[in-house]
């Protein structure tokens, strides 16, 4: 389900070097894809007007919209699934990611707003973040496509508190990249953007047993993911995807390159190397490399990593202790659930006009 809902949210490579990193033609050619016209796909749908085109993904499309029930009318992104057979033959995911995402209430988390029908598809309408995503940031800094230590750390400190909450409510991601992490500004005025953790296609509630299946992108996939590991623990593989995220934001590179040989051996050992001329602090590189260990047992836990001294350095006042505030009085997600079971069930099968209206409001 991986669809990034910004501007430019396509998935490419990042890379220091021509090896890793697409040809800027190609890059352009993707990047203006998502504002071609198309048709209107919320045609019939009043209270929505369709104002462009975000994205195209291997499992659907992404568009912009205007919720106009607010004034001023609010921009949202909109997810948009087959109806019929791929909602059938994916409706697991489907469903975990409507019901895992509309349960996390975060402000460092895309929230989903509503889920309607189309005759055509299934719609999945969700904030809309102004920024583009964190591959587009940090390959835009320029001249070498990395981002300074001080504001890595900012993304990496804004990555693990939406994260903590995720587990802390039981939800694990698998499937956390630069792409799938979307800003709510650009930047380019100076001030810092916030962090919004999107996709959870792949996500896996711990209520519904432990994660078996490889999922996810595989230059960012834990040992333990790569290896096959009956019932790994998605939580500690999300931690090693940060640690990826972190070495990427540094380094402007994936600390793996998917192009060379024994890709898959250098991840399950850990073979990676650090980089002499990009210089990074001890107190940086000693989270990095704790973070990125093999086995999961001995990788840095996220207490750990949110009590170590890089990561606390410059966090704002009463950061940390947010979530403990937004976790406690958590409405009961049965009733949305039920709503959501019912959408999807009907999705599987085409619609028609006289279908009546099928929302739920999240």
């Amino acid at each position: 389900m991986a669809t990034a809902v910004s501007e430019g949210g396509q998935h490419r490579p990042i890379g220091g070097d021509k090896q890793q990193q697409q040809p800027a033609k190609q890059q352009k050619s993707r990047r203006s894809e998502a504002g071609k016209p198309l048709g209107n796909y919320l045609a019939g749908i009043k209270h929505y007007v369709q104002t462009g085109c975000l994205g195209h993904g291997t499992f659907g499309i992404v568009i912009k919209a205007l919720d106009l029930r607010s004034d001023p009318p609010t921009e949202v992104a909109i997810k948009l699934l087959p109806r019929g057979d791929f909602v059938k033959n994916y409706q697991l995911y489907v469903r975990r990611e409507i019901q895992n995402q509309s349960s996390l209430r975060h402000p460092l988390i895309v929230s989903l707003r509503e889920v309607f029908l189309t005759p055509t598809h299934l719609a999945i309408a969700m904030e809309y973040a102004q920024g583009g995503d964190l591959f587009n940031y940090t390959l835009g800094h320029r001249p070498h496509g990395r981002l300074a230590e001080q504001q890595a750390r900012w993304i990496f400190q804004q990555l693990i508190i939406g994260l903590d909450y995720s587990h802390r409510r039981g939800v694990a991601n698998r499937d956390l990249k630069l792409e799938n992490l979307l800003l709510d500004r650009d930047g380019r005025d100076g001030t810092r953007p916030l962090l919004k953790i999107c996709d959870f296609g792949y996500s896996k509630h711990e209520m519904n047993s432990s994660a078996k299946t490889g999922v996810g992108t595989p230059v960012y996939m834990a040992p333990e993911v790569i290896l096959g590991d009956s019932k790994y623990d998605a939580k500690k593989a999300d931690i090693w995807s940060c640690g990826v995220i972190l070495y990427a934001m540094l380094y402007g590179k994936y600390p793996f390159d998917a192009k060379e040989a024994r890709f898959a051996r250098k991840i399950v050992t850990a073979d990676y190397k650090l980089l002499p001329e990009v210089e990074v602090s001890t107190d940086c590189l000693d989270i990095l490399t704790r973070v990125l260990v093999a086995s999961p047992g001995d990788r840095m836990s996220m207490d750990e990593i949110k009590t170590h001294a890089w990561f606390l350095k410059g966090l704002p006042p009463g950061a940390l202790e947010m979530n403990d505030f937004l976790l406690q009085g958590l409405a009961n997600q049965e009733e949305y659930h039920t709503k959501i079971d019912a959408i999807v069930d009907q999705a599987q099968h085409p619609g028609s006009s006289a279908e009546g209206a099928w929302f739920c409001t999240l």
